[in-house]
C-alpha cells in the first residue's frame, strides 16, 4: 500500500508488519522538523522515559540475581548432604551436586556484577547527561522566545507611532487641500525637501564645502549692502512731508495688505505644516522599516538557533538508541553465556536487538510528524513565526499579528495620504529561505525513492527466501533429531526383546538338559534302549524350540 506524504510529494510503501520504508536522503530534525518542536520534545521525553524504565528493569534484575545467588549459596552451605553418606559413589554424586549449587551461585553473582558494571552504569550515565542537556535546551528555547517577543513588541510600538504620524500627515494634507493648495505643489515641495535631505546626508568634499561657504558669505554681504541702501533710501523718503489725505489712504492700504498677508501667511503655514508632518511620517517609516529589518534578522537568528537545538535533540536520540542497543547486546551475551539452556530464546532477542535501526526509526518519526516544507518557504514567511509554549514553532495567527506587518520600502506618496491607507508591503522579502538557513533539497527525490524501493524489494525478497530456507533447515534438523530419537528408542526396544529371548532360551536349554539326564538315568535303571531316549530328547527339544 502506498501513501503520499503531505508537503513533500514523496510516496511511501508499507511492507509486512505495517512498517513504512522511506529512503529520502539527508533527513534530519533541523531541516524537516523545524516547525515541529513540540513533537521533537515529546519524542525525546518519551525516549528518556524509556531509558529510565530500562534502568529500573536492570536494577530489579540485578537485585534479583544477587538475592538468588546469596540464597543459593546459603542453601548449599547449610545442606551437608555428603557428610552422612558412607558409600563412595553416592557421596561423590552428592558432593558434585552441592558443588554445582555453589558454582551456580557464583555464576549468578558474576552475572549480576557484569550487568552492573557493563550494562547499567553506561545507560545510567548517559541518562543523567541527557537529562541535564535537555534542561539546558529548554532554558535556551525560553530565552529565544523572550528575545523574539521583545523584538516584536518593539516593532509594534514603532509601527503604532508611524501609524499615528501617518494619520496626522493625512489630516494636515486635507487641511492644505481645503485651503486651496494643489496636491502637485505639495508633492513638488515635499520631493524637493526629500532631495535636499538626501544631498545633505551625502558626504561633500572639503574644497567644495569651503568654496560653498565663501560664496554664501559673499552673497550674504551683498544682501546686507543692498538692505542698508534700501533702508537709507527709505529713511530719506520718510523725511519728506506728507499730506493728511495721503497718510490716511496709505494707512488703509497697509491694513488691507496686512490682512491679506496674514491670510496668505496662514495658508503658507498650513502648507508648510502639511509638508512637515509628511516629513515626520516619512522619518517614522524609515525607522519602522529599519526595525523590521532587525526583526527579520532576529527571526533568521532564531531559526538558526532552533536548528542547532533540533540537532542537539537528534544527537540525544541517536546516542540514546545506539547506547541502548550496544548495552542490551552485552546483556544478551551475558545472559546467553550463563543460561545455556535458554540460549535459543536469547538469540531470538539478540536478533531483534541486532536489527535495531535508529536511522529508520527517526526517519519514520520525521516523515510522520512533518508539517512544513522549508524549501518552499520565503524569508517573509518566518517573520510570521512565533515560539509557542504548547505548540512550539508555529505560524502566528491573524489575531496576534496586529502591527506586525512590514511597511513599504518606497517613500510615502500623496496617494497614500489621499486614501489614508498605511503603506504595507504585503510581498516583503520573497527571497527563498534556503539561501539563509540549511534546508534539505527535495529535488529528484521521487526518482531516488523509486530506485531505492526497487532495491529494497529485491533485498526483502532475498531475505524472505533465506529466512524460509533457514526455517526449512531448522525444521528439517528438528525432524531428523526427532527421527533419530525414535529410531534409538526402537533399537533399544528390539535389543531389550532380544535379551529377553536369549534369557528364555538359556533357561529352556537348562531345563531340557536336566530332563534328559533324568531320563537317561531312568532308562538305564529300567533297561530301556538309548534310541528311545534320544527320540524322546529330540522331541522335547523340538517342543521347546516351537514354544520359543
Amino acid at each position: 500500500m502506498e501513501s503520499e506524504v503531505d508537503g513533500l510529494g514523496i510516496k511511501a510503501k508499507f511492507y509486512d508488519g505495517g512498517r513504512a520504508n522511506f529512503t529520502i536522503p539527508n533527513l534530519s530534525f533541523a531541516t524537516d522538523l523545524l516547525y515541529n518542536l513540540t513533537d521533537v520534545q515529546t519524542y525525546c521525553d518519551n525516549g528518556i522515559a524509556t531509558q529510565q524504565n530500562v534502568i529500573s528493569l536492570l536494577k530489579s534484575r540485578i537485585n534479583l540475581e544477587k538475592m538468588y545467588s546469596t540464597e543459593l549459596a546459603k542453601i548449599a552451605d547449610q545442606a551437608n548432604i555428603e557428610n552422612t553418606e558412607h558409600g563412595p559413589s553416592m557421596k561423590n554424586a552428592l558432593g558434585t551436586l552441592r558443588a554445582q549449587y555453589l558454582n551456580t551461585s557464583v555464576q549468578h553473582q558474576i552475572f549480576a556484577k557484569n550487568l552492573q558494571e557493563d550494562v547499567l552504569e553506561p545507560i545510567s550515565q548517559l541518562f543523567v547527561n541527557h537529562g541535564r542537556k535537555m534542561q539546558n535546551l529548554v532554558k535556551l528555547i525560553g530565552n529565544l522566545r523572550k528575545q523574539v517577543k521583545l523584538q516584536e513588541e518593539q516593532y509594534k510600538k514603532e509601527f503604532a507611532g508611524f501609524e499615528k504620524q501617518f494619520r496626522e500627515a493625512c489630516i494636515a494634507f486635507s487641511s492644505a487641500m481645503d485651503a486651496g493648495f494643489s496636491s502637485t505643489l505639495i508633492q513638488e515641495q515635499y520631493q524637493q525637501q526629500l532631495e535636499d535631505t538626501k544631498q545633505a546626508a551625502l558626504p561633500v568634499d572639503r574644497l567644495e564645502r569651503h568654496s560653498h561657504m565663501i560664496h554664501q558669505t559673499l552673497h550674504e554681504g551683498d544682501q546686507e549692502l543692498v538692505s542698508v541702501e534700501k533702508q537709507s533710501e527709505f529713511d530719506l523718503n520718510s523725511e519728506r512731508p506728507r499730506g493728511i489725505h495721503f497718510s490716511a489712504s496709505h494707512n488703509g492700504h497697509n491694513v488691507v495688505n496686512w490682512l491679506l498677508s496674514s491670510e496668505q501667511q496662514r495658508k503658507k503655514m498650513m502648507c508648510a505644516n502639511a509638508i512637515k508632518t509628511l516629513q515626520t511620517a516619512e522619518a517614522a517609516r524609515v525607522s519602522c522599516h529599519a526595525l523590521w529589518d532587525m526583526l527579520e534578522n532576529g527571526k533568521l537568528d532564531m531559526l538558526r538557533s532552533m536548528q542547532s537545538i533540533l540537532t542537539e535533540y537528534q544527537q540525544i536520540s541517536e546516542h540514546r538508541i545506539s547506547n541502548l542497543a550496544i548495552n542490551l547486546r552485552k546483556h544478551v551475551v551475558f545472559e546467553s553465556s550463563m543460561l545455556a539452556n535458554e540460549q535459543y530464546d536469547w538469540q531470538m532477542v539478540a536478533g531483534k536487538i541486532e536489527n535495531v535501526d535508529f536511522e529508520g526509526d527517526m526517519r519514520d518519526f520525521i516523515l510522520n510528524t512533518t508539517r512544513v516544507n522549508l524549501s518552499e518557504m520565503k524569508v517573509n514567511d518566518i517573520c510570521n513565526t512565533m515560539i509557542s509554549k504548547t505548540a512550539g514553532m508555529m505560524r502566528t495567527p491573524m489575531s496576534l499579528r496586529k502591527n506586525l506587518f512590514p511597511v513599504r520600502k518606497s517613500p510615502l506618496q500623496i496617494s497614500d495620504l489621499a486614501t489614508r491607507r498605511v503603506p504595507i508591503d504585503f510581498q516583503a522579502n520573497q527571497k527563498p529561505l534556503a539561501s539563509s538557513i540549511v534546508v534539505r533539497s527535495v529535488q529528484n527525490t521521487s526518482k531516488q525513492t523509486e530506485l531505492e524501493e526497487s532495491k529494497y524489494e529485491k533485498i526483502t525478497d532475498l531475505k524472505t527466501s533465506t529466512c524460509r530456507e533457514a526455517n526449512n533447515t531448522i525444521k528439517g534438523s528438528e525432524k531428523k533429531a526427532l527421527h533419530r530419537v525414535c529410531l534409538a528408542r526402537d533399537v533399544a526396544r528390539v535389543l531389550l526383546g532380544v535379551h529377553d529371548t536369549l534369557t528364555q532360551v538359556s533357561t529352556t536349554a537348562s531345563i531340557v538338559s536336566s530332563s534328559a539326564e533324568t531320563s537317561i538315568k531312568s532308562q538305564s535303571l529300567s533297561g530301556s534302549s538309548p534310541a528311545s531316549g534320544r527320540s524322546s530328547e529330540s522331541a522335547d527339544l523340538g517342543e521347546a524350540i516351537d514354544i520359543q
